[in-house]
């Protein structure tokens, strides 16, 4: 009886020291990937580990680009197993010496200790993810934002701002483009709080009229008049002067501004066009540029509904400008969502095309009726190479009954090809820079066009 007691004392005491081992893994270990965790992660940078204690590390941040469109589109599950395919590979690219751990919900960490250089750390973790990832016979392609940041020994907090340093230098690496990488610099944080003022800044100046549009004829080569008009937003900062839009339209896009900022656009551009339709005995159109997120919040149906009953804008004179990259986070939902807006009369133009995926299957599913060139392709006209390519694409919207516009045309030469290719709407700098509202009605409202081609509209 004695020697039953002891046993079951023995295997009691077994199974509650199994029992805290399991909750001491389940604290310091991430429960989908197995990886260590953010805690296990701080306490190695907080030099709570024996084996890292003394030497001076380096903190790799590695965030998953996108990754919200593979839950979105393909489910939890899927999400889960391509998660644990990347804590897998990226495991097992790097040394014994090294602690990779699962941060967050798409992002993980690699400690680097002194004496390995963090920058091919990256790079072997990049080239670990460079074949896709399989799922159910999908394929996943991964690509990630990379920030870099050194602990600082001296620091009492030294978990808490290397994480925040490295997460600001891989938000500077996602402005850049997919599988960048920046390391931190001191002055991070200064343009850190720039960009959080000029948000501000971007806000008061939505409610307080600091906004304005400029319009850019788009230019028939057949006839010289002007079809209509795309409108682009400016902006004059109160301190700062005139900004550019590469400088205040990422701002808006990152603090969700750009909803807001977008339906302000489309109502503004609705009303001028509205009073202009009073003055011309044409079907001329304004164009404007719908962000992703105007599909993604599905606040564009609404917007736009708000714009053409407040101008009693005749839909047919409203175009939507979307690009390839706004459509493909969420294909399906943004697909719907421009077949209802398209219901009301509107039309749709598929921007910047060539610069994204130009699939032709895409192309075929989105509701569009225009195409527009980007300026990179017509600025290699004076290339064999890239007057195939214009020609090849003009041919492909024809076979399509798309109309096409090309955009960024600056020279007679530009315009002459462009014509004898097919493609009869342009705009760009040789006709006219954007105008503000009171300048459109000043202008001459016909071009000149090469006189070969005035001679085959009158033909």
């Amino acid at each position: 009886m004695f020697t039953l007691l002891l046993v079951g004392v023995l295997l009691l005491r077994f199974n509650l020291a199994h029992r805290r081992l399991e909750v001491q893994h389940l604290k310091t270990h991430d429960e989908l990937t197995g990886l260590p965790n953010r805690a296990a992660l701080d306490r190695a940078v907080h030099n709570d580990s024996p084996a890292l204690e003394g030497t001076s590390r380096t903190l790799v941040l590695l965030d998953l680009d996108d990754f919200k469109a593979i839950n979105d589109s393909f489910g939890r599950s899927t999400g889960d197993a391509v998660l644990r395919a990347v804590a897998t590979r990226v495991a097992a690219s790097i040394r014994g010496d090294q602690l990779v751990a699962r941060v967050g919900g798409n992002a993980f960490g690699i400690l680097v200790p002194h004496g390995e250089d963090p920058v091919v750390v990256a790079h072997r973790a990049l080239a670990a993810l460079a074949e896709p990832i399989a799922v159910e016979e999908t394929s996943h392609v991964i690509e990630c934002s990379i920030g870099i940041a050194r602990v600082d020994e001296a620091d009492a907090d030294r978990h808490a701002s290397t994480m925040r340093n490295a997460e600001l230098a891989m938000y500077h690496a996602k402005r850049v483009a997919g599988n960048s990488i920046e390391t931190f610099v001191s002055d991070m944080h200064q343009r850190a709080r720039d960009r959080l003022q000029l948000a501000a800044d971007l806000r008061a100046a939505l409610e307080s009229d600091q906004l304005h549009l400029a319009y850019q004829p788009i230019v028939s080569l057949r006839t010289g008049r002007i079809e209509g008009y795309e409108a682009l937003v400016r902006w004059t900062h109160p301190t700062r002067g005139p900004l550019s839009p590469a400088e205040f339209i990422p701002i808006a896009e990152q603090s969700a501004l750009i909803v807001d900022l977008g339906g302000w656009v489309l109502r503004t551009a609705a009303r001028q066009m509205a009073c202009w339709q009073t003055l011309w005995d044409d079907e001329r159109y304004v164009s404007v540029n719908v962000a992703a997120s105007q599909l993604t919040t599905r606040a564009l149906m609404q917007q736009v509904r708000v714009a053409l009953a407040d101008s009693r804008l005749d839909p047919e004179r409203l175009v939507l400008e979307v690009t390839e990259s706004s459509l493909i986070d969420d294909i399906e939902a943004s697909i719907a969502q421009m077949h209802s807006v398209r219901a009301l009369g509107v039309r749709f133009a598929l921007d910047d095309f060539g610069t994204g995926y130009s699939s032709l299957s895409y192309l075929q599913r989105f509701p569009v009726d225009v195409l527009k060139i980007d300026k990179a392709f017509i600025d290699a006209l004076d290339d064999p190479d890239g007057v195939l390519l214009v020609r090849a694409i003009v041919n492909m919207a024809a076979s399509l009954q798309l109309r096409v516009v090309a955009e960024g045309v600056e020279g007679e030469a530009q315009a002459d090809a462009l014509q004898r290719f097919g493609c009869h709407l342009v705009q760009g700098y040789h006709f006219s820079r954007p105008l503000p509202a009171a300048d459109v009605v000043a202008m001459p409202q016909t071009f000149a066009v090469p006189a070969s081609q005035a001679i085959r509209a009158i033909g």
